[in-house]
Order: C-alpha cells, then sequence, then structure tokens
C-alpha cells in the first residue's frame, strides 16, 4: 500500500454544456488551467457512452456503448500526468429510464442534458507509471 497526505490548491465547479465531449473537454480544461492532480465528482445525464471492464487476463478492456440518454447517477474520479499530460481516469454508472444501471470505466460520454462537475486540484503532482504485470498505466505516489 502506497500513502500520500494531499493538500488541496483550489476547487472548481465545472458545468458541461449538451453535446460536449466528457473526457476530452475535462482534458483540456485542465491543460488550459495547468492542472497536474486531482479528484472529481459529477451527475446530469449522459448519451453516447462507452464503458468498460478490464480484464486482467488478457491486459485488455472490453468496452460497451450505450446511445440512449441516461442519468449519471455517479460520475468519480482522479486526474495525474501521463507523458506529462493530464489525464482523467473515471469510473461512472449510469442509470436508465427502467431504473436500471450499468457501469464501469469511462472512455468517453457526450452531455445530453448537462453535467455538474466538482473538482478539486492538489498541490502534488501525481504520475501514472505503466505496470508490465498488471498491463496499465498506474498511480505512482
Amino acid at each position: 500500500m502506497e500513502v500520500k497526505d494531499v493538500t488541496e490548491h483550489a476547487r472548481y465547479q465545472v458545468v458541461l454544456d449538451q453535446g460536449e465531449k466528457v473526457i476530452e473537454t475535462l482534458t483540456d480544461f485542465c491543460e488550459r488551467r495547468g492542472i497536474k492532480s486531482g479528484a472529481l465528482k459529477g451527475i446530469g445525464a449522459v448519451r453516447h457512452s462507452e464503458i468498460g471492464y478490464y480484464d486482467l487476463s488478457t491486459k485488455e478492456y472490453s468496452f460497451k456503448t450505450y446511445d440512449d440518454d441516461l442519468e449519471v447517477v455517479s460520475l468519480i474520479g482522479n486526474i495525474s500526468l501521463v507523458e506529462e499530460k493530464p489525464f482523467i481516469h473515471a469510473h461512472i454508472t449510469l442509470g436508465n429510464r427502467d431504473m436500471n444501471t450499468v457501469g464501469g470505466h469511462l472512455k468517453e460520454c457526450m452531455v445530453a442534458v448537462t453535467l455538474e462537475i466538482h473538482l478539486i486540484t492538489f498541490n502534488e503532482h501525481f504520475t501514472r507509471t505503466h505496470n508490465e504485470h498488471i498491463g496499465l498505466n498506474l498511480l505512482d505516489l
């Protein structure tokens, strides 16, 4: 286990508009603001959602696309650096009109109505380093 005490730098309330791509827009926001590490959470509604599951045995993601408008029950993630650029790692839970949910690693989605993001930045900078055994870029404290 690795633990690092972090201090907050700034807090932002970010509202994404209908039609904006979530990961692309948040990554661009971080690049423009010089944000190198942080945490985020959000609620709203999205469509064209591509979410996945990582299979450790094959070291590959399996993705599924949901084109319907879905409620964001929970969006949570962190911000770190990969190759000196901001990287958003987020998981999402989505609910449909029948109150059924799906969730997983968020590859990308588009805002259907609005998406309200609470973003906290840290003074410390975190990077991700490729782990051969796992097959992913893991958070390096």
